[in-house]
């Protein structure tokens, strides 16, 4: 039996300089997220705490994975307890291995 794949796009749309972080996990009772990306079919594959998107203090963005599974941002694999710079138009997704 073959898997679909299945997506969740997530738009950033950042307003002011006073949004410091945005937690990207599967919200359960006891763990809030800001983005929940435990919807979906996958919602067991994705970890409370999967990923952290952060302001640096230069005024980039970078995600830090937190999760079990890797991350790919452009098709670049960001490993459990790794970081990669964001910039515009980034596409983020969760592998579901």
């Amino acid at each position: 039996m073959m898997e679909t794949e299945s997506k969740t796009w997530i738009t950033l749309l950042v307003i002011s300089q006073f949004l410091l972080q945005v937690l990207l996990g599967r919200a359960t009772e006891g763990v809030l997220v800001d983005i929940d990306l435990g919807k979906g079919s996958y919602a067991n594959k994705i970890s409370r705490y999967q990923a952290i998107i952060k302001l640096d203090n230069d005024g980039s963005f970078y995600i830090k994975n937190f999760g079990k599974t890797s991350i790919l941002v452009n098709n670049k694999e960001v490993q459990t307890g790794q970081s990669q710079r964001l910039h515009s138009n980034c596409l983020i997704e969760v592998l579901f291995c």
